[in-house]
């Protein structure tokens, strides 16, 4: 049954990162394709029992070969998908994107018919443990949810492909030692699994480069590489984003900018979370530095109407509106920031940024604004939400 355990945990660890990777490569929408995928395969599996049940006959043997299906089939569809990758935005314009899609359909639900079929074989040939084999199953399922959101923390959405593929390879050693085949069959059987089940929890920790996550190219990431002199001065990973920071002499953002500013904001930095909608990271000392910007941000005015004002900054991502509050003399800000790493990406850049998250005046809470806002607690003159998103959403009415 620990075996099963094993398979079980592999296949929703698989599962639930699949989300990660569909909204880092893609967009966020595509995310909610990785359960219809999973159904397909679990459905299949039930198709495949009924129409093979010669597959009964030798479990043990079945259930090894099906282990070590999902473990190569879990990278191999994982690397389909980064050699053909599909390109939603084109669909209109080529029809043979529907094909692409297709293809990745069937090949990442190939997974979820080898760790279907396997549980459903225990469910057939030991109908007495009917109770242990649900509770290996959902037991196991359970600690792969867990897997998904704290191995990347570690090792990365790529990592967490190898890694669902290692445990499956375990879960093969397990049912090799419960086969019926000669001794010396098994020993050897056993360590040559064994040592390649090793080899992909190591693998799972340093990932080969041809295995990351290939961006689409729309991604704002994506565009702020392409500068002759861009490069990449952080990458994290936590169970629910992946923060970059981008170092490139083009990267200019100024939110709440209005038509009469001329003057140039100081060197920055791009924070992209999940690729997307870049947050600056600007080079201070002190942020009375931007004082000679704040005349023309339209963030400044809240301040200039309440002089000294206790101020609470929502997702303020890269620090530029801390900054802001700051340089307009803000006796205190509260900045509520739900993403930890995007702190800790900020705080990596040290005194360069001018540290905005550790300012004195600064107190961070990292939670949701929204949890945040609906607790009984001090009063502010000043809320601001700050701009983390491109235009497009804002003016679609996203944020009213």
């Amino acid at each position: 049954m620990f075996g099963l355990f094993l398979l079980s945990a592999a296949a929703l660890a698989f599962e639930v990162n699949l989300t990660r990777i569909f909204s880092l490569a893609q967009f966020y929408h595509f995310a909610f394709m990785t359960v219809s995928l999973a159904l397909l395969g679990f459905g299949a599996s039930g198709t495949l029992l009924s129409l093979a049940p010669g597959l009964a006959r030798r479990p043990a043997r079945t259930l090894v070969a099906l282990s070590w299906g999902f473990a190569l089939a879990a990278v191999g569809s994982y690397g389909l998908t980064l050699l053909v990758p599909f390109d939603s935005f084109r669909v209109a314009l080529d029809p043979g994107q529907w094909g692409v899609l297709a293809l990745h359909y069937l090949a990442l639900s190939t997974p979820f018919l080898c760790a279907g079929a396997a549980a459903g074989l225990l469910l057939t040939v030991r109908p007495e443990a009917v109770g242990r084999t649900y509770a290996a199953n959902l037991g196991g399922s359970a600690t792969g949810c867990l897997l998904a959101v704290t191995a990347p923390t570690l090792i990365g959405a790529e990592g967490v492909v190898l890694l669902s593929a290692a445990l499956a390879a375990v879960a093969a050693l397990f049912f090799t030692l419960c086969g019926q085949e000669t001794r010396s069959f098994r020993k050897t059987g056993f360590l040559v699994q064994a040592v390649s089940a090793l080899m992909l929890l190591l693998t799972a920790f340093h990932p080969p480069a041809f295995l990351e996550i290939r961006l689409s190219p729309y991604k704002g990431i994506r565009y702020a590489l392409q500068y002759p002199d861009a490069r990449l001065v952080f990458r994290g990973w936590n169970g629910f984003s992946r923060v970059d920071v981008v170092e490139a002499s083009a990267v200019r953002s100024l939110p709440g900018q209005g038509f009469a500013c001329t003057g140039q904001p100081p060197p920055q930095r791009g924070l992209f979370v999940d690729g997307d909608d870049m947050s600056p990271i600007t080079h201070v000392v002190d942020p009375a530095d931007l004082r000679f910007l704040t005349d023309c941000l339209l963030t400044t005015l809240p301040y200039r109407l309440r002089p000294g004002a206790r101020a609470l900054v929502v997702e303020p991502r890269g620090g530029f509106d801390l900054l802001v509050a700051l340089a307009e003399g803000a006796e205190k800000v509260t900045a509520v920031e739900p993403n930890p790493l995007v702190v800790r990406a900020v705080q990596a850049q040290g005194a360069w940024a001018g540290k905005p998250y550790d300012h004195p005046r600064v107190e961070l809470f990292e939670e949701e604004g929204r949890a945040f806002l609906a607790r009984p607690g001090p009063g502010y003159d000043v809320i601001l939400f700050s701009l983390s998103a491109t235009y497009r959403p804002v003016t679609a009415g996203a944020y009213s």
